[in-house]
């Protein structure tokens, strides 16, 4: 998943100039990609607060790209 996200980034997100950031953080390696496979949704909004808590530390991280998966 993450490998599809990446390629979703580039072949949408950078080509079509969605976010006019994101093809900066991506070439300085500060998008963080980050899969859940929980099953319930409180597992999952578990590694979403831990996720949003490490970006207010973490000044290397720009964002995450949260992956859900089944």
């Amino acid at each position: 998943m993450i490998s599809a996200t990446k390629k979703w980034l580039d072949s949408f997100i950078i080509d079509h100039k969605i976010c006019p950031f994101a093809k900066q953080e991506r070439d300085s390696n500060r998008i963080r990609f980050i899969e859940d496979k929980s099953l319930i949704i409180s597992g999952a909004l578990e590694h979403l607060i831990i996720e949003c808590e490490l970006l207010d530390k973490d000044k290397e991280v720009e964002t995450t790209l949260f992956i859900l998966e089944k």
